[in-house]
Protein backbone atom coordinates (compact mmCIF):
# COMPACT_ATOMS: atom_id res chain seq x y z
CA UNK A 1 0.00 0.00 0.00
CA UNK A 2 2.76 2.43 0.95
CA UNK A 3 4.71 1.43 -2.17
CA UNK A 4 1.69 2.10 -4.38
CA UNK A 5 1.11 5.43 -2.66
CA UNK A 6 4.73 6.40 -3.23
CA UNK A 7 4.48 5.48 -6.91
CA UNK A 8 1.31 7.55 -7.32
CA UNK A 9 2.91 10.53 -5.57
CA UNK A 10 5.96 10.24 -7.82
CA UNK A 11 3.72 10.06 -10.88
CA UNK A 12 1.77 13.16 -9.84
CA UNK A 13 5.00 15.03 -9.17
CA UNK A 14 6.17 14.22 -12.71
CA UNK A 15 2.82 15.53 -13.98
CA UNK A 16 3.46 18.78 -12.10
CA UNK A 17 6.93 18.99 -13.64
CA UNK A 18 5.45 18.49 -17.12
CA UNK A 19 2.88 21.22 -16.44
CA UNK A 20 5.70 23.56 -15.36
CA UNK A 21 7.76 22.82 -18.48
CA UNK A 22 4.71 23.47 -20.68
CA UNK A 23 4.20 26.77 -18.83
CA UNK A 24 7.84 27.76 -19.53
CA UNK A 25 7.49 26.95 -23.25
CA UNK A 26 4.22 28.92 -23.35
CA UNK A 27 5.97 31.85 -21.66
CA UNK A 28 8.61 31.91 -24.42
CA UNK A 29 5.89 31.77 -27.08
CA UNK A 30 3.83 34.53 -25.46
CA UNK A 31 6.81 36.87 -25.04
CA UNK A 32 8.03 36.50 -28.62
CA UNK A 33 4.94 35.73 -30.69
CA UNK A 34 1.69 36.66 -28.91
CA UNK A 35 1.52 40.22 -30.28
CA UNK A 36 2.19 38.95 -33.80
CA UNK A 37 -0.50 36.30 -33.35
CA UNK A 38 -3.06 38.86 -32.20
CA UNK A 39 -2.28 41.48 -34.83
CA UNK A 40 -1.14 39.78 -38.05
CA UNK A 41 -1.56 36.00 -37.96
CA UNK A 42 -4.50 34.73 -40.05
CA UNK A 43 -7.69 33.32 -38.54
CA UNK A 44 -8.05 30.73 -36.98
CA UNK A 45 -4.31 30.24 -36.26
CA UNK A 46 -4.10 33.49 -34.32
CA UNK A 47 -6.76 32.57 -31.78
CA UNK A 48 -5.87 28.88 -31.74
CA UNK A 49 -2.20 29.53 -30.93
CA UNK A 50 -3.05 31.90 -28.07
CA UNK A 51 -5.67 29.50 -26.68
CA UNK A 52 -3.28 26.55 -26.70
CA UNK A 53 -0.46 28.58 -25.11
CA UNK A 54 -2.76 29.85 -22.34
CA UNK A 55 -5.09 26.92 -21.71
CA UNK A 56 -2.65 23.99 -21.95
CA UNK A 57 -0.57 24.91 -18.86
CA UNK A 58 -3.79 25.88 -17.05
CA UNK A 59 -5.48 22.54 -17.74
CA UNK A 60 -2.36 20.55 -16.82
CA UNK A 61 -1.94 22.53 -13.59
CA UNK A 62 -5.61 22.06 -12.65
CA UNK A 63 -5.54 18.30 -13.33
CA UNK A 64 -2.41 18.08 -11.18
CA UNK A 65 -3.74 20.23 -8.32
CA UNK A 66 -7.48 19.42 -8.11
CA UNK A 67 -7.05 15.99 -6.40
CA UNK A 68 -5.03 17.65 -3.63
CA UNK A 69 -7.64 20.38 -3.25
CA UNK A 70 -10.39 17.77 -2.93
CA UNK A 71 -8.36 15.74 -0.46
CA UNK A 72 -7.29 18.70 1.69
CA UNK A 73 -10.63 20.55 1.31
CA UNK A 74 -8.69 23.79 1.48
CA UNK A 75 -8.29 26.62 -1.05
CA UNK A 76 -5.80 29.43 -0.53
CA UNK A 77 -7.58 32.73 0.13
CA UNK A 78 -5.99 34.56 -2.79
CA UNK A 79 -7.42 31.98 -5.21
CA UNK A 80 -10.95 32.80 -4.03
CA UNK A 81 -10.59 36.10 -5.90
CA UNK A 82 -10.27 34.27 -9.23
CA UNK A 83 -13.91 33.11 -9.68
CA UNK A 84 -15.17 36.51 -8.50
CA UNK A 85 -13.00 38.32 -11.06
CA UNK A 86 -14.09 35.91 -13.81
CA UNK A 87 -17.79 36.47 -12.98
CA UNK A 88 -17.29 40.25 -12.97
CA UNK A 89 -15.44 39.96 -16.29
CA UNK A 90 -18.43 38.11 -17.80
CA UNK A 91 -20.78 40.79 -16.47
CA UNK A 92 -18.53 43.43 -18.03
CA UNK A 93 -19.06 41.71 -21.38
CA UNK A 94 -22.84 41.46 -20.85
CA UNK A 95 -23.20 45.18 -20.02
CA UNK A 96 -20.62 46.38 -22.55
CA UNK A 97 -21.54 49.03 -25.08
CA UNK A 98 -19.68 46.95 -27.69
CA UNK A 99 -19.99 43.29 -26.70
CA UNK A 100 -18.01 41.89 -29.63
CA UNK A 101 -14.89 43.94 -28.86
CA UNK A 102 -15.17 43.44 -25.10
CA UNK A 103 -15.62 39.69 -25.51
CA UNK A 104 -12.32 39.40 -27.42
CA UNK A 105 -10.28 41.66 -25.15
CA UNK A 106 -11.76 40.44 -21.84
CA UNK A 107 -11.36 36.78 -22.82
CA UNK A 108 -7.70 37.43 -23.68
CA UNK A 109 -7.19 39.31 -20.40
CA UNK A 110 -8.71 36.51 -18.34
CA UNK A 111 -6.94 33.55 -19.95
CA UNK A 112 -3.52 35.22 -20.30
CA UNK A 113 -3.76 36.98 -16.94
CA UNK A 114 -6.05 35.64 -14.24
CA UNK A 115 -5.71 32.08 -15.58
CA UNK A 116 -1.91 32.33 -15.50
CA UNK A 117 -2.07 33.72 -11.97
CA UNK A 118 -3.76 30.44 -11.00
CA UNK A 119 -1.13 28.43 -12.91
CA UNK A 120 1.87 30.07 -11.24
CA UNK A 121 0.19 29.99 -7.81
CA UNK A 122 0.02 26.20 -8.22
CA UNK A 123 3.31 25.52 -10.04
CA UNK A 124 5.84 27.94 -8.52
CA UNK A 125 5.69 26.23 -5.14
CA UNK A 126 9.24 24.88 -4.99
CA UNK A 127 12.53 26.73 -4.84
CA UNK A 128 13.84 24.79 -7.84
CA UNK A 129 10.95 25.79 -10.13
CA UNK A 130 11.15 29.38 -8.99
CA UNK A 131 14.87 29.48 -9.83
CA UNK A 132 14.21 28.03 -13.28
CA UNK A 133 11.49 30.63 -13.86
CA UNK A 134 13.79 33.50 -12.78
CA UNK A 135 16.61 32.18 -14.97
CA UNK A 136 14.13 32.07 -17.85
CA UNK A 137 13.22 35.73 -17.21
CA UNK A 138 16.91 36.64 -17.21
CA UNK A 139 17.50 34.73 -20.47
CA UNK A 140 14.50 36.45 -22.09
CA UNK A 141 15.83 39.85 -20.95
CA UNK A 142 19.24 39.19 -22.53
CA UNK A 143 17.72 37.86 -25.77
CA UNK A 144 15.42 40.88 -26.11
CA UNK A 145 18.25 43.33 -25.34
CA UNK A 146 20.46 41.77 -28.03
CA UNK A 147 17.59 41.84 -30.53
CA UNK A 148 16.74 45.44 -29.61
CA UNK A 149 20.37 46.49 -30.12
CA UNK A 150 20.34 44.90 -33.58
CA UNK A 151 17.12 46.79 -34.38
CA UNK A 152 18.79 50.05 -33.30
CA UNK A 153 21.98 49.35 -35.29
CA UNK A 154 19.86 48.66 -38.38
CA UNK A 155 18.08 52.01 -37.79
CA UNK A 156 14.74 50.36 -37.12
CA UNK A 157 12.32 51.22 -34.28
CA UNK A 158 13.05 49.05 -31.24
CA UNK A 159 9.84 47.03 -30.95
CA UNK A 160 11.07 43.76 -29.35
CA UNK A 161 8.30 41.73 -31.06
CA UNK A 162 5.68 44.03 -29.47
CA UNK A 163 4.75 46.05 -32.60
CA UNK A 164 4.94 49.11 -30.35
CA UNK A 165 7.98 50.62 -28.55
CA UNK A 166 5.99 51.56 -25.44
CA UNK A 167 5.11 47.99 -24.28
CA UNK A 168 8.62 46.96 -25.44
CA UNK A 169 10.11 49.15 -22.70
CA UNK A 170 7.61 47.88 -20.16
CA UNK A 171 8.50 44.29 -21.06
CA UNK A 172 12.16 44.86 -20.21
CA UNK A 173 11.25 46.50 -16.87
CA UNK A 174 9.18 43.46 -15.88
CA UNK A 175 11.96 41.03 -16.86
CA UNK A 176 14.39 42.89 -14.56
CA UNK A 177 12.79 40.82 -11.78
CA UNK A 178 14.81 37.79 -12.99
CA UNK A 179 18.33 39.17 -12.35
CA UNK A 180 17.10 41.24 -9.38
CA UNK A 181 15.93 38.17 -7.43
CA UNK A 182 18.84 35.96 -8.53
CA UNK A 183 21.40 38.57 -7.49
CA UNK A 184 21.68 37.71 -3.79
CA UNK A 185 22.10 33.95 -4.27
CA UNK A 186 24.66 34.13 -7.10
CA UNK A 187 28.45 33.93 -7.15
CA UNK A 188 30.40 37.13 -7.77
CA UNK A 189 30.85 36.51 -11.51
CA UNK A 190 27.13 35.75 -11.94
CA UNK A 191 26.33 38.93 -10.02
CA UNK A 192 28.54 40.85 -12.44
CA UNK A 193 26.70 39.32 -15.41
CA UNK A 194 23.31 40.03 -13.82
CA UNK A 195 24.25 43.63 -13.09
CA UNK A 196 25.59 43.98 -16.64
CA UNK A 197 22.31 42.65 -18.07
CA UNK A 198 20.36 45.21 -16.03
CA UNK A 199 22.60 48.02 -17.33
CA UNK A 200 22.16 46.58 -20.83
CA UNK A 201 18.38 46.65 -20.37
CA UNK A 202 18.47 50.25 -19.15
CA UNK A 203 20.52 51.23 -22.21
CA UNK A 204 18.02 49.57 -24.57
CA UNK A 205 15.10 51.33 -22.83
CA UNK A 206 16.89 54.65 -23.34
CA UNK A 207 17.49 53.75 -27.00
CA UNK A 208 13.75 53.02 -27.34
CA UNK A 209 13.33 56.71 -26.54
CA UNK A 210 9.84 56.71 -25.00
CA UNK A 211 9.13 58.82 -21.94
CA UNK A 212 6.89 56.27 -20.21
CA UNK A 213 9.52 53.49 -19.82
CA UNK A 214 12.16 56.07 -18.85
CA UNK A 215 9.76 57.44 -16.21
CA UNK A 216 9.47 53.88 -14.87
CA UNK A 217 13.28 53.65 -14.72
CA UNK A 218 13.50 56.95 -12.84
CA UNK A 219 10.96 55.67 -10.32
CA UNK A 220 13.06 52.54 -9.82
CA UNK A 221 16.23 54.63 -9.46
CA UNK A 222 14.71 56.59 -6.55
CA UNK A 223 13.12 53.54 -4.93
CA UNK A 224 16.39 51.56 -4.81
CA UNK A 225 18.17 53.76 -2.22
CA UNK A 226 14.93 54.58 -0.41
CA UNK A 227 13.99 50.95 0.24
CA UNK A 228 17.34 49.13 0.33
CA UNK A 229 19.76 49.40 3.27
CA UNK A 230 22.90 50.19 1.22
CA UNK A 231 23.83 53.88 1.46
CA UNK A 232 26.02 53.80 -1.66
CA UNK A 233 22.90 53.28 -3.76
CA UNK A 234 22.10 57.00 -3.49
CA UNK A 235 24.54 57.47 -6.34
CA UNK A 236 21.96 55.84 -8.69
CA UNK A 237 19.30 58.60 -8.53
CA UNK A 238 22.09 61.21 -8.66
CA UNK A 239 23.43 59.65 -11.87
CA UNK A 240 19.87 59.47 -13.22
CA UNK A 241 19.29 63.18 -12.51
CA UNK A 242 22.62 64.12 -14.08
CA UNK A 243 21.82 62.10 -17.21
CA UNK A 244 18.32 63.63 -17.48
CA UNK A 245 19.67 67.15 -16.98
CA UNK A 246 22.53 66.64 -19.44
CA UNK A 247 20.18 65.09 -21.97
CA UNK A 248 17.82 68.04 -21.72
CA UNK A 249 20.64 70.59 -22.05
CA UNK A 250 22.04 68.72 -25.04
CA UNK A 251 18.60 68.06 -26.53
CA UNK A 252 19.43 69.74 -29.83
CA UNK A 253 22.31 67.27 -30.32
CA UNK A 254 20.33 64.11 -29.55
CA UNK A 255 19.47 61.65 -32.36
CA UNK A 256 16.32 62.78 -34.18
CA UNK A 257 14.21 59.87 -32.91
CA UNK A 258 15.12 60.51 -29.27
CA UNK A 259 14.66 64.26 -29.61
CA UNK A 260 11.21 63.80 -31.13
CA UNK A 261 9.97 61.31 -28.52
CA UNK A 262 11.58 62.66 -25.35
CA UNK A 263 11.44 66.43 -25.70
CA UNK A 264 7.96 67.00 -27.13
CA UNK A 265 5.26 67.88 -24.57
CA UNK A 266 2.26 67.87 -26.90
CA UNK A 267 0.48 64.91 -25.28
CA UNK A 268 1.12 65.82 -21.62
CA UNK A 269 -1.97 68.04 -21.27
CA UNK A 270 -4.02 65.45 -23.14
CA UNK A 271 -3.01 62.78 -20.60
CA UNK A 272 -3.96 65.12 -17.76
CA UNK A 273 -7.31 65.85 -19.44
CA UNK A 274 -8.05 62.12 -19.33
CA UNK A 275 -8.53 62.29 -15.54
CA UNK A 276 -11.62 64.56 -15.57
CA UNK A 277 -12.91 62.71 -18.66
CA UNK A 278 -12.54 59.40 -16.79
CA UNK A 279 -14.42 60.82 -13.80
CA UNK A 280 -17.18 62.07 -16.12
CA UNK A 281 -17.63 58.63 -17.74
CA UNK A 282 -17.26 56.71 -14.49
CA UNK A 283 -20.10 58.66 -12.86
CA UNK A 284 -22.35 57.59 -15.73
CA UNK A 285 -21.37 53.88 -15.59
CA UNK A 286 -19.86 53.26 -12.13
CA UNK A 287 -20.77 49.60 -11.53
CA UNK A 288 -19.89 47.52 -14.59
CA UNK A 289 -18.19 50.17 -16.74
CA UNK A 290 -18.66 50.81 -20.44
CA UNK A 291 -16.97 47.53 -21.41
CA UNK A 292 -13.29 46.68 -21.78
CA UNK A 293 -11.93 48.48 -24.84
CA UNK A 294 -15.40 49.77 -25.77
CA UNK A 295 -15.30 53.07 -27.73
CA UNK A 296 -15.19 56.34 -25.78
CA UNK A 297 -16.33 58.62 -28.59
CA UNK A 298 -19.99 58.84 -27.51
CA UNK A 299 -18.95 60.45 -24.21
CA UNK A 300 -16.91 63.16 -25.91
CA UNK A 301 -20.02 64.83 -27.37
CA UNK A 302 -21.29 66.33 -24.10
CA UNK A 303 -17.95 66.47 -22.27
CA UNK A 304 -16.45 69.91 -21.58
CA UNK A 305 -12.67 69.90 -21.40
CA UNK A 306 -11.25 71.07 -18.08
CA UNK A 307 -7.46 71.26 -18.54
CA UNK A 308 -6.78 71.82 -22.24
CA UNK A 309 -9.03 73.61 -24.69
CA UNK A 310 -7.25 72.10 -27.65
CA UNK A 311 -9.85 70.67 -30.02
CA UNK A 312 -7.39 67.98 -31.07
CA UNK A 313 -8.06 66.20 -27.77
CA UNK A 314 -11.17 64.51 -29.15
CA UNK A 315 -9.19 63.30 -32.14
CA UNK A 316 -6.46 62.09 -29.79
CA UNK A 317 -8.95 59.93 -27.83
CA UNK A 318 -10.63 58.63 -31.00
CA UNK A 319 -7.30 57.61 -32.52
CA UNK A 320 -5.85 56.00 -29.39
CA UNK A 321 -9.17 54.38 -28.33
CA UNK A 322 -8.00 54.42 -24.71
CA UNK A 323 -7.33 56.79 -21.82
CA UNK A 324 -3.68 55.59 -21.77
CA UNK A 325 -3.65 54.99 -18.03
CA UNK A 326 -4.18 51.53 -16.56
CA UNK A 327 -6.07 52.80 -13.50
CA UNK A 328 -8.39 55.08 -15.47
CA UNK A 329 -9.01 52.38 -18.07
CA UNK A 330 -9.81 49.88 -15.34
CA UNK A 331 -12.43 51.99 -13.57
CA UNK A 332 -13.97 53.41 -16.76
CA UNK A 333 -13.95 50.29 -18.95
CA UNK A 334 -14.15 47.44 -16.40
CA UNK A 335 -16.20 49.30 -13.80
CA UNK A 336 -15.95 49.94 -10.09
CA UNK A 337 -16.81 46.40 -8.90
CA UNK A 338 -14.18 44.73 -11.08
CA UNK A 339 -11.50 47.33 -10.30
CA UNK A 340 -12.03 47.29 -6.53
CA UNK A 341 -11.95 43.47 -6.46
CA UNK A 342 -8.80 43.36 -8.57
CA UNK A 343 -7.06 46.01 -6.44
CA UNK A 344 -8.15 44.12 -3.30
CA UNK A 345 -6.39 41.01 -4.67
CA UNK A 346 -3.14 42.93 -5.18
CA UNK A 347 -3.38 44.53 -1.72
CA UNK A 348 -3.99 41.10 -0.17
CA UNK A 349 -0.93 39.68 -1.94
CA UNK A 350 1.24 42.61 -0.83
CA UNK A 351 0.01 42.32 2.74
CA UNK A 352 0.79 38.60 2.79
CA UNK A 353 4.21 39.24 1.28
CA UNK A 354 5.18 41.78 3.94
CA UNK A 355 3.71 39.67 6.73
CA UNK A 356 5.75 36.62 5.72
CA UNK A 357 9.00 38.61 5.39
CA UNK A 358 8.50 40.93 8.38
CA UNK A 359 11.01 39.32 10.78
CA UNK A 360 13.30 37.75 8.16
CA UNK A 361 15.92 40.21 6.86
CA UNK A 362 16.91 38.10 3.83
CA UNK A 363 13.30 37.53 2.75
CA UNK A 364 12.49 41.19 3.34
CA UNK A 365 15.41 42.22 1.10
CA UNK A 366 14.23 39.81 -1.60
CA UNK A 367 10.70 41.23 -1.31
CA UNK A 368 12.01 44.77 -1.87
CA UNK A 369 14.10 43.66 -4.87
CA UNK A 370 10.98 41.98 -6.25
CA UNK A 371 8.72 44.98 -5.79
CA UNK A 372 11.03 47.63 -7.29
CA UNK A 373 10.67 46.44 -10.94
CA UNK A 374 6.94 45.88 -10.35
CA UNK A 375 6.70 49.48 -9.11
CA UNK A 376 8.57 50.65 -12.22
CA UNK A 377 6.09 48.74 -14.38
CA UNK A 378 3.11 50.26 -12.56
CA UNK A 379 4.58 53.76 -12.83
CA UNK A 380 4.94 53.24 -16.56
CA UNK A 381 1.38 51.85 -16.68
CA UNK A 382 0.14 55.26 -15.56
CA UNK A 383 0.94 56.39 -19.11
CA UNK A 384 -0.60 53.53 -21.14
CA UNK A 385 -3.05 50.63 -20.88
CA UNK A 386 -0.41 47.95 -20.28
CA UNK A 387 -2.46 44.83 -19.53
CA UNK A 388 -4.23 44.71 -22.89
CA UNK A 389 -0.92 43.37 -24.25
CA UNK A 390 -0.94 39.60 -23.68
CA UNK A 391 2.81 39.25 -22.99
CA UNK A 392 2.74 41.99 -20.33
CA UNK A 393 -0.48 40.59 -18.89
CA UNK A 394 1.08 37.09 -18.77
CA UNK A 395 4.31 38.17 -17.05
CA UNK A 396 2.62 40.52 -14.57
CA UNK A 397 0.22 37.83 -13.39
CA UNK A 398 3.01 35.25 -13.36
CA UNK A 399 4.82 37.48 -10.88
CA UNK A 400 1.64 37.82 -8.83
CA UNK A 401 1.53 34.02 -8.70
CA UNK A 402 5.19 33.99 -7.66
CA UNK A 403 4.30 36.45 -4.89
CA UNK A 404 1.92 33.89 -3.34
CA UNK A 405 4.85 31.50 -2.87
CA UNK A 406 7.50 34.09 -2.09
CA UNK A 407 8.54 32.58 1.23
CA UNK A 408 9.89 29.56 -0.70
CA UNK A 409 12.42 31.59 -2.74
Amino acid sequence: MNSNQGTNDSRWERWGTMAFLVYCVSTIFIVFFSTSAVQIWPYPWNRLSILIACLLPLLLALVWKIPNLIRDKKLEKQLLFIPIIIILGILNIVFSEDQSITLKVMALFLISGIGIFAVTSYLLTTKFRQKIFLWLCWALLLALCIYGTLEYINKKPILLFSFNPIPAGSLLILLFIGPFLLFRSSSWWLRFLQLSSIVFGVAVIIMIGKRGPILGLLGMAFLLPALLPWKKLWIIPLIALILVGTGYKMRNHLPASLRKNLITHASTLFRLESYPLAAYIFLKKPIFGIGLHAPLTEYLKDYRQKITKNRAYSTYIKNNKTLENITLCSFVEMGGLFSITYIALIIYLLRSLFRRSRDKPRERLQAVLFLIPLAGFLIHSMTFDSLIYPHLNWLFHSFLGLMTNFDKI
